[in-house]
């Protein structure tokens, strides 16, 4: 690449109401598929740790998305949003998916899960939810420093 390129032209298209609902569920089903997907690959080791980003790409390709535009930022800060809450939704003990999971047993059991039990996954969940922040934040870093 000798920093040559075409230029991308912006198309602005305005829809109705039913129309831009309807756009926007299709969007919104589209990046639900696409953050299963890249859980799937990470799990299977399809898809290394290191082709995540932590809290410093977040803020450097938020940064690049308000430079590109209001829209862009708000169709950035709306993905993540969304991923964020489907995250939050994975049967971890320690978020709220993992909390669901206790009642589900819970009610299929007919009786509460012991305390013990309990203490042990919820550090388990964290421990494991702090190493992926370090692993992340450490790529992040890496990125940074050797680009």
């Amino acid at each position: 690449m000798i920093g040559i390129g075409q230029k991308e032209e912006t198309v602005l298209k305005k829809y109705g109401l039913a129309d831009a609902v309807g756009k926007g569920t299709e969007r919104i089903l589209y990046l639900t598929g696409l953050t299963f997907s890249t859980i799937g690959k990470l799990l299977s080791f399809d898809l290394s740790l290191k082709a995540l980003g932590g809290p410093i790409m977040i803020a450097q390709v938020t940064g690049s998305a308000a430079r590109s535009g209001a829209a862009d930022l708000i169709q950035f800060m709306s993905a993540i949003s969304l991923q964020l809450g489907i995250l939050n939704l994975l049967p971890i003990p320690v978020l709220d998916g993992g909390w669901l999971l206790f009642l589900l047993i819970e009610s299929l059991k007919g009786k509460p899960i012991s305390r013990r039990a309990m203490e042990i996954s919820q550090t388990v969940g964290f421990a494991l939810l702090i190493m992926l922040i370090v692993v992340v934040s450490y790529h992040d870093v890496l990125r940074l420093l050797l680009p």
